[in-house]
């Protein structure tokens, strides 16, 4: 729900120029509650899985991290003018630079979707996620990544987990 005050709030703080460092700021605050929630669901649910692949877990952490850092260079580049100047005297091709940040964050993204759903899906079953088919996590994957919609219905599932405990 905090998510969605943050959007109205950031939407209506667009509408003015005069607002355009708050609206940065509140997006980036429901961008980071967004993460901050995949975070620990991720987490939690990776404990509640009968899962024993430590990488997994690492590669989802690993790709929140690149997410973040990804969000905080796209706000200094569009806000900060230095920034910007410092990007177009070095040789990089800027165009390039920019499409493969895109790229890696994408996957990243994606990623995290994929291991959020897989692991509710274990958890919820009881048993290892090398059991699972894609077609047994394919509509949470959906879920998640619809969040507006999805929170509802995979939020609602993991209280129930955490209250099984």
């Amino acid at each position: 729900m905090n998510i969605l005050v943050f959007l109205l709030l950031s939407i209506f703080f667009f509408s003015f120029p005069i607002f355009l460092g708050i609206a940065v700021f509140i997006s980036l605050l429901s961008i980071w509650h967004f993460f901050l929630w995949i975070w620990t669901i991720g987490n939690f649910l990776y404990r509640k899985s009968e899962s024993n692949n430590i990488v997994e877990l690492r590669y989802f952490q690993l790709s929140i991290i690149a997410i973040s850092a990804y969000f905080v260079y796209i706000i200094a580049f569009f806000t900060l003018p230095n920034f910007q100047d410092a990007l177009n005297e070095s040789n990089i091709d800027l165009g390039t630079f920019l499409t493969l940040i895109q790229l890696i964050s994408s996957v990243a993204l994606l990623y995290e979707f994929y291991f959020v759903a897989k692991c509710l899906n274990a958890a919820e079953m009881e048993m290892g996620e090398e059991y699972l088919v894609l077609t047994d996590y394919i509509k949470d994957f959906f879920l998640i990544a619809f969040f507006i919609i999805g929170v509802w219905s995979i939020q609602n599932r993991i209280n129930i987990l955490a209250s099984k405990n």
